[in-house]
């Protein structure tokens, strides 16, 4: 009676085992295709020629902001590694509104 159970068991688990590899081979490829689909949507060639279509242009000299030189956070003591303290982030953010500002633009209008 054991052995018959587990023959049984064994039989039931090789099912199983079968339709969870078929079930990693789908996931597998459809990883795969969704990593070649991030990849062509990434391409700046196609943001380019998109932001064209949209009527955006090049940014001028002065116009980009670069986070990494905007944050001022300060250098923790014991480890002197930056600190992403408020004043950092606030920095960051008031140079974005004074820009927003500046440009005319508010959050929230087309």
């Amino acid at each position: 009676m054991t052995f018959a159970w587990q023959h049984f068991k064994a039989i039931e688990y090789g099912y199983k085992i079968e339709t969870l590899r078929v079930q990693r081979d789908g996931l597998a490829e459809m990883n795969r295709a969704l990593h070649l689909e991030e990849a062509s949507l990434r391409d700046p060639e196609r943001i380019d020629t998109l932001a064209r279509k949209l009527g955006l242009q090049s940014p001028q000299a002065g116009q980009v902001m670069h986070m990494d030189t905007v944050f001022t956070g300060r250098r923790n003591a014991g480890t002197g590694q930056r600190d992403p303290g408020r004043d950092g982030f606030c920095t960051i953010r008031k140079k974005a509104e004074s820009h927003l500002a500046w440009t005319g633009h508010r959050p929230g209008r087309t």
